[in-house]
C-alpha cells in the first residue's frame, strides 16, 4: 500500500527482510515531484507499483532484486519505466537525471548547493546511503546545515552532513552514514 491515510506522501514502510527500497525510492521520488499537483491517485501508484515489479521480474528476477537489492543501473531503468508508464496515462511527466555520471571528481560545496535548489524547485534527489552496515537506496528531502533529511522507506529521519562524503561512489564503504552522491545519485522532476 502507498502512504498513510492521513499524510498523502507519507513514506510507506519498506519490510524489515526485503531488499526493495530501490523500488520504493523510486515510487517515493515520484510521489515527492507530483506531490504538488496531486494528479495521480493512490490506484495510480498501487498500478505503477505493479508495473515495475512486473518490470523487475521481467529483466532480473523478482527473487534476486528483492533478495540483493538494486543497481544504479536497475534503478535508471525503473525511473525510466515509471516515465512512460505516467506519460501513457497522461499523468505529470516524469523527468530524471544523474547529473554526476561523468565526473571524476566533485566538489562538495557547489554539489550540496545544487541539490539544495533542485529540492527547492519540487524535485526530489534519490541516493545510496550506508545504513547499518547495508546499501540502502533513499530520498533526500531537504539539506539543512548539520544533516540530510530524509523521506525513507526504513524510516531513516536524517544523515548528519558531518558523516557524509559526497563523490564518486567508492569500492569500499570508508564509514557508516556515506552517502553514493555522484554514480548513483538521480534527480527526479515534472518536466
Amino acid at each position: 500500500m502507498v502512504g498513510g491515510e492521513h499524510d498523502p506522501i507519507a513514506a510507506p514502510p519498506q519490510g524489515e527482510l526485503d531488499s526493495t527500497c530501490g523500488l520504493y525510492s523510486v515510487i517515493n521520488a515520484i510521489r515527492l515531484a507530483a506531490s504538488p499537483y496531486q494528479h495521480i491517485t493512490k490506484e495510480d501508484y498501487e498500478a505503477l507499483y505493479i508495473t515495475l515489479i512486473k518490470e523487475i521480474d521481467r529483466r532480473w528476477g523478482a527473487r534476486h532484486v528483492i533478495l540483493d537489492g538494486m543497481t544504479a543501473h536497475q534503478l535508471a531503468v525503473l525511473l525510466h519505466t515509471s516515465a512512460d508508464w505516467m506519460a501513457r496515462r497522461r499523468k505529470p511527466v516524469l523527468r530524471w537525471s544523474k547529473p554526476y555520471i561523468r565526473k571524476k571528481r566533485i566538489d562538495a560545496t557547489p554539489a550540496l548547493a545544487a541539490m539544495k535548489r533542485h529540492l527547492k524547485t519540487g524535485g526530489s534527489i534519490i541516493t545510496g546511503v550506508k545504513l547499518d552496515d547495508k546499501d540502502h537506496w533513499t530520498i533526500i528531502q531537504k539539506i539543512t546545515r548539520s544533516s540530510l533529511l530524509l523521506h525513507d522507506s526504513c524510516a531513516r529521519k536524517q544523515v548528519r552532513l558531518a558523516s557524509c562524503h559526497i563523490g564518486i561512489a567508492p569500492r569500499k564503504w570508508e564509514k557508516p552514514d556515506f552517502p553514493r552522491c555522484a554514480t548513483d545519485f538521480f534527480r527526479v522532476v515534472r518536466k
